[in-house]
C-alpha cells in the first residue's frame, strides 16, 4: 500500500496525531504524511507538530491563506502532482474543512481509494461550508469512520451502503487520553483560579461588527455578574476583527496569545466551563467533563447536547447569558459518546484491510 494521510488545519493535527504516531510505527514505508499548509502560522499548525513529537512531514503543499475555491482548487492541481509522482493508492481524510473535502475530491478523481474519518456528522444546516464539504466527503468516500450511531444513521439516510460504514469511535478520545497526562505536567498558562475559558473563530460570530458587539456584550456581562475570570485565547481572525471594529477597548475579557496544545488542553480541562462556537471542543469538553455553552444555533455534535454535556446558547445575548449560566450549575454526570480511546488502531487496522 501507499497511504497519504491527508490534512491542513490544527484540529486535524490532533485529532490525526496518534493514527500518525501509529502508522509510522507499524508501516513507516506504506504511510505519508501530506500537509496542505491551509493553517500556515508556525503558532497554528508547526507549534502543534513539535509539540505533540509527531513523525515529520513527508510533503508540504505550502497552500496558505485565501478564499475557499483558492485553496481547494489549489489542493487540488498539487495533490493530484503528487498523488501521480508518488504513486499514492489511497487517501486518509478527517473531518470537515477544505483540506478533507480537496483531499476526497482529488483521490476520487484519480481513481484511488478514499477513507473518511469523522464520517456521517451533520449539523443540517447547508449555509456551512463546512456542511457541505461532510456531505461531499463522505459521498466519495470508500470506507466512512463513523465515530457514533448517530453518525451512522446520517450515512444509512444519504443511501450510503453498508459495506462503506464503520463505527469507529472518535480519535479525539485517542489523543485526549495520551496527551492529558503530559499537559498536566506543564506550568500553568493561567492561574490557579477558577475561570472560564471562550473561542469564538466562526465568521457568522465574528465578521460582523454588530454580531461581535452582541457577543462581547454577552461575555462581558457574564464575567462580572459571576465573578468569573473568562481567558480567551484569541484566533488572528477575531482578534483582527475587534481591532478593525474597534471593540478591544470594550471587552473585559483577559484576551491571550493562542496556546500551544497541551497548555490549551490543561486549560480546558481545569476550566469552570467552555464556551465556544468551535465543533471540536465541544466533543473534547464532553470528554473531559467540562460543561459546554455552545454560541451557535445548531450542532453537528448532537450527541454533547442529548447527554447534557453542552447547552445550544444561539447567538443572542439574552441566549448566551442564560445558556452560560445554565451550565455554570451543571454537574458534570454525563458519560461521554465517543468510545474506548482505540479508535486510531481501529481505523489502521480497516485501512490495512484494503490491502
Amino acid at each position: 500500500m501507499n497511504v497519504g494521510i491527508f490534512f491542513g488545519t490544527r484540529p486535524e493535527i490532533v485529532k490525526l496525531s496518534r493514527l500518525m504516531f501509529l502508522s509510522k510505527q507499524k508501516y513507516a514505508d506504506e504511510f505519508s504524511l501530506i500537509h496542505t499548509g491551509q493553517h500556515y502560522s508556525y503558532s497554528m499548525s508547526g507549534q502543534f507538530m513539535d509539540e505533540l513529537a509527531l513523525p515529520s512531514i513527508d510533503y508540504n503543499l505550502g497552500i496558505g491563506s485565501g478564499t475557499h475555491n483558492y485553496q481547494i482548487g489549489s489542493m487540488l492541481l498539487k495533490l493530484e502532482r503528487l498523488i501521480k509522482e508518488k504513486d499514492i493508492d489511497t487517501m486518509v481524510i478527517l473531518g470537515d474543512t477544505n483540506s478533507a473535502l480537496a483531499g476526497a475530491l482529488c483521490a476520487n478523481r484519480s481513481g484511488i481509494r478514499v477513507c473518511h474519518i469523522e464520517a456521517g456528522i451533520r449539523s443540517f444546516d447547508r449555509t456551512m461550508p463546512e456542511e457541505i464539504n461532510r456531505i461531499l466527503t463522505d459521498a466519495v468516500s470508500n470506507h466512512c469512520y463513523a465515530p457514533t450511531t448517530i453518525a451512522v444513521e446520517h450515512l444509512k439516510k444519504e443511501n450510503i451502503s453498508d459495506d462503506r460504514i464503520f463505527l469507529t469511535g472518535n480519535v479525539i478520545v485517542d489523543a485526549l487520553n495520551y496527551y492529558l497526562p503530559l499537559a498536566k505536567k506543564r506550568e500553568r498558562i493561567i492561574p490557579d483560579e477558577s475561570y472560564g475559558l471562550v473561542t469564538l473563530h466562526r465568521p457568522a460570530n465574528v465578521d460582523r461588527k454588530e454580531k461581535l458587539l452582541e457577543l462581547v456584550n454577552a461575555l462581558n456581562t457574564i464575567s462580572v455578574d459571576n465573578g468569573l475570570p473568562l481567558y480567551f485565547p484569541i484566533h488572528p481572525r477575531t482578534r483582527n476583527n475587534l481591532e478593525k471594529f474597534g471593540l478591544l477597548k470594550k471587552i473585559k475579557l483577559n484576551l491571550i496569545d493562542p496556546l500551544g496544545y497541551f497548555d490549551f488542553l490543561r486549560a480546558m480541562s481545569e476550566s469552570k466551563i467552555m464556551i465556544t462556537d468551535s465543533g471540536g471542543l465541544q466533543e473534547e469538553s464532553c470528554i473531559l467533563g467540562v460543561p459546554c455553552a455552545t454560541i451557535r444555533e445548531n450542532t453537528e455534535r448532537p450527541e454533547t447536547v442529548h447527554i447534557g454535556s453542552n447547552y445550544l446558547c444561539g447567538t443572542t445575548y439574552s441566549g448566551i447569558v442564560e445558556g452560560v449560566n445554565i451550565m455554570l450549575n451543571k454537574k458534570p454526570d454525563w458519560k461521554q459518546p465517543y468510545g474506548d480511546g482505540r479508535s486510531s488502531e481501529r481505523i489502521l487496522n480497516l485501512i490495512q484491510t484494503l490491502n
